[in-house]
């Protein structure tokens, strides 16, 4: 499992204030993005509503983040 992934997984559990602080390049931001949006189809699928539900706030959020500010 590498570190994006286990970021994923602490999103889903506790949502993306969990992660923020290990994150700090756009280039993590997106790709746990794509990572958490990825997971969440999953959670769907197995059953698992609520962590998909996060997961996809999280994403929405992670989205936002990575907007550059020029």
């Amino acid at each position: 499992m590498n570190d994006i992934e286990v970021l994923c997984d602490k999103c889903a559990v506790g949502g993306v204030e969990c992660v923020l602080d290990a994150l700090d390049l756009r280039e993590q931001i997106e790709a746990l993005a794509v990572a958490c949006s990825a997971r969440a189809k999953l959670a769907e699928t197995h059953g698992n509503p609520e962590s998909a539900e996060r997961l996809m706030a999280a994403v929405h959020y992670l989205n936002y983040l990575s907007i550059p500010y020029d």
